[in-house]
């Protein structure tokens, strides 16, 4: 539907350009492009956003196991 091509499986033809097809030109694109898009975001950024997180996470969590600092007042 994207190309413009509509196929009559009953005449059994195949035109280019038809008033039918040119109508749904519009419907099919947007249609393609949200799935580039929704395709794009599950496949890269989704994950790229799991792993930032999980990194984060784990160096929070050994920023927090650290031992505290005695401070120099303490140990005299």
């Amino acid at each position: 539907m994207v190309v413009g091509i509509n196929i009559n499986l009953i005449d059994r033809e195949v035109s280019i350009g038809a008033p039918s097809s040119q109508w749904w030109t519009q419907l099919a694109s947007s249609v393609a492009g949200g799935l580039a898009f929704a395709t794009i975001l599950t496949l890269f950024l989704t994950p790229s956003l799991l792993m930032v997180q999980a990194n984060f996470s784990r160096h929070w969590q050994q920023r927090r196991s650290l031992p505290a600092s005695t401070p120099a007042s303490a140990t005299h």
